[in-house]
């Protein structure tokens, strides 16, 4: 049984070899749930990871976006 979690990573890494474009993929910010402010976004690495699960996902973030910017060269900067 101690060796599940090991199988397990490895079949996900098999699993986002042969399908690239529909890998999860981690975006270089985190956050984390402060009191009385609710969704801290942080850029030190500290609480949960944010990820988008493949190319699509995060092609929908500009497509569905309120403005028609950041566009796509300005992937992982802050625009606040």
């Amino acid at each position: 049984m101690a060796d599940l979690p090991r199988l397990a990573d490895l079949l996900r890494r098999i699993a986002d070899r042969i399908d690239y474009h529909g890998a999860p993929k981690l975006t270089g910010f985190s956050f984390t749930f402060e009191t009385g402010e609710g969704i801290r976004w942080r850029h030190d690495g500290k609480g949960c990871p944010v990820a988008y699960l493949g190319d699509e996902q995060y092609e929908r973030a500009h497509t569905e976006a309120d403005s028609n910017r950041p566009g796509p060269a300005t992937r992982g900067t802050d625009h606040e």
